[in-house]
């Protein structure tokens, strides 16, 4: 991603002016503070930066009550190999990003298809044609690295088969975000957020109809 201010920075500059907000170490304007955040070189250290900055204007969303599985669509089907049933539950990114053409929104899936789960990011345009060097970092955690198998279209990744995308989806369970960065083969980093709460209660049916 570009270090200037972009969409995470653009929303929170408006809402901090039209607050009248200024910050209170040091005297610094809101501008300062939203133009340091933006000089930091990492996506995730910069989102942090923006994240602390709205907390600390008082700015931070309500919690109110969270809907029982979130923002995610949830659907089931016959399955025409194995006779059971397949489910497929999907999660559209925050905020959209670049593509070749225009912006595009990333979506997030987690299946269970013939007997077999998987973890799919798609991106919606073009990352890398055999692999994907992505990282992931859920809510607040660590910084994972992951080298993952890309989709024939070369724009969606993933975790494909159930011996990896098992273990991940459990470490989603309880989460409230999960943030994705791809660099894009010849193109500046992508970085999308997925809003994962309420995955606990979406999930039962897909871990039945894949037996974990």
């Amino acid at each position: 991603m570009s270090d200037s201010l972009t969409g995470v920075g653009i929303i929170l500059l408006a809402g901090l002016l039209l607050a009248g907000a200024a910050l209170p170490a040091a005297g610094g304007t809101v501008e300062d503070a939203l133009g340091e955040c933006a000089a930091i070189a990492g996506s995730f250290k910069r989102l942090d930066c923006y994240d602390a900055l709205t907390r600390e204007q008082g700015l931070a969303a309500p919690e109110g009550e969270p809907l029982p599985v979130g923002k995610w669509k949830v659907e089931q089907r016959a399955s025409g190999i194995s006779g059971g049933t397949d489910v497929f539950m999907v999660v559209k990114a925050v905020e959209r990003i670049p593509g070749e053409n225009g912006e595009v929104r990333p979506v997030l899936v987690v299946r269970c298809q013939d007997n077999n789960t998987a973890v799919i990011f798609n991106f919606a345009r073009f990352i890398e044609q055999s692999r994907a060097e992505a990282a992931l970092r859920i809510d607040d955690g660590a910084v994972m690295a992951a080298s993952l198998k890309m989709s024939a279209s070369g724009k969606a990744f993933g975790f494909w088969q159930g011996e990896e995308a098992i273990p991940f989806v459990k470490r989603l369970l309880g989460g409230k975000r999960v943030l994705v960065e791809v660099t894009p083969f010849g193109a500046r980093p992508v970085l999308a957020e997925f809003p994962i709460a309420g995955l606990d209660q979406a999930v039962p049916p897909l871990r039945q109809a894949c037996g974990w």
